[in-house]
């Protein structure tokens, strides 16, 4: 009987290589859940700058667990906006969240300093002070740079903002109406809590109105400015009548 021959051996550095297929699921999983996570920052900076209170107290960091009506008026326009005008409309509702951001700091760092929130008519001359007073302190590049640094964080926090709520209207986009449903449910909860005046807190309603909050606390802005025009009317009058 005649013995099987033995298989010729094989060199494994001339045996190609085996090729997998190319990971695309994984990688996949991979950009939605970085998708996912990118979508849930952006509701993050929306929130937080809609209710972050403009002066740090105890009752005031409170309201970060409040409903804010603009982000349910914001989202409603963009769901109902046509495709086209969303990243539009979006841009819009982004830079005025930046603007309110940017203010909700300068109210911040008054309040530290001289426990009243930021005037644009009276604290824009105090920028001159303030300059004066880094020159003396760090010199004219410390200042230089601050001043850089100052106007660097204020773009970019509306350069964020708009980004973020640019994200979430390319969401809205995408679900549209699981974006309906989820927007019905939260205006009843906001309407509800609004009538029967629930409140996370002592004074801070669980229905919050933020941003109009903000403006209605600090009318002596709104009360100067019109002051200041009222104030002006006579000496027209006068100088039309001569």
């Amino acid at each position: 009987m005649d013995e099987p021959e033995p298989e010729p051996a094989v060199n494994a550095s001339t045996t190609p290589p085996t090729v997998g297929p190319f990971p695309y699921a994984a990688w996949r999983d991979r950009v939605s859940r970085a998708s996912k996570i990118t979508d849930v920052v952006a509701g993050v900076v929306v929130f937080v700058v809609l209710v972050a209170p403009n002066h740090v107290t105890a009752d005031a960091l409170l309201a970060m667990l409040c409903l804010p009506l603009e982000a349910l008026l914001g989202a409603g326009l963009l769901l109902v906006v046509p495709g086209r005008a969303r990243p539009a409309l979006a841009t819009i509702l982004g830079a005025g969240l930046g603007a309110l951001a940017v203010v909700k700091v300068l109210d911040v760092g008054l309040y530290a300093a001289w426990d009243r929130p930021f005037d644009p008519l009276l604290d824009w001359p105090l920028i001159g002070d303030a300059e004066q007073f880094l020159i003396g302190a760090i010199g004219r590049l410390g200042a230089v740079a601050s001043a850089v640094a100052a106007a660097g964080l204020g773009i970019g926090l509306v350069v964020v903002c708009v980004a973020s709520v640019r994200r979430l209207a390319g969401l809205l986009g995408r679900r549209r109406a699981t974006g309906t449903v989820v927007l019905a449910l939260l205006a009843v909860l906001w309407t509800g809590s609004d009538a029967v005046a629930v409140r996370v807190a002592t004074g801070v309603p669980l229905a919050s109105v933020g941003a109009t909050t903000l403006s209605a606390t600090e009318s002596p802005r709104s009360r100067r400015i019109e002051t200041i025009f009222i104030a002006s009317l006579p000496r027209r009058q006068s100088t039309r009548s001569g």
